[in-house]
């Protein structure tokens, strides 16, 4: 929590919640834990990048979050979210934990699960990578 406050990622009202992410054969909730609000570099009648972080998980002595972020535009009419990019949400979050706080880019990988010419599904413009970040001391 306080290194998303460090990367300017407040916990915001406005933003679907109730998210769960399956990590290492769990069911894991999200933070934040408040109805209608994520992570969010902005206030949600802006266009913003916000997300949900779940965890942890301790695997080999180390505690373990997942993260998913998206880009959203607003629109006055008719009134909604629009979402933009899973890519450039991605990246701002990562880059600015990287830059302003204890944590540190290490890698990106490849997850394999980019969905590419398909008519029925689609993955927006997600391109199969996780940023690796980890906490230094």
């Amino acid at each position: 929590m306080r290194a998303c406050i460090e990367a300017d990622y407040l916990d915001r009202y406005g933003h679907s919640s109730d998210y769960l992410a399956y990590v290492d054969g769990n069911f894991e909730g999200q933070y934040p834990r408040v109805k209608k609000h994520s992570f969010s570099d902005k206030v949600f009648i802006a266009t913003n990048n916000h997300g949900r972080i779940f965890g942890p998980v301790i695997y080999k002595g180390k505690y373990w979050f997942v993260a998913a972020f998206s880009r959203e535009k607003v629109h006055i009419k008719p009134v909604g979210h629009y979402y933009v990019s899973f890519n450039q949400a991605r990246d701002n979050f990562a880059w600015k934990l990287d830059r302003g706080t204890y944590y540190r880019v290490r890698k990106f990988v490849n997850l394999d699960n980019v969905i590419v010419d398909s008519a029925a599904e689609s993955s927006g413009d997600h391109d199969g990578i996780a940023v690796y970040l980890e906490a230094i001391q």
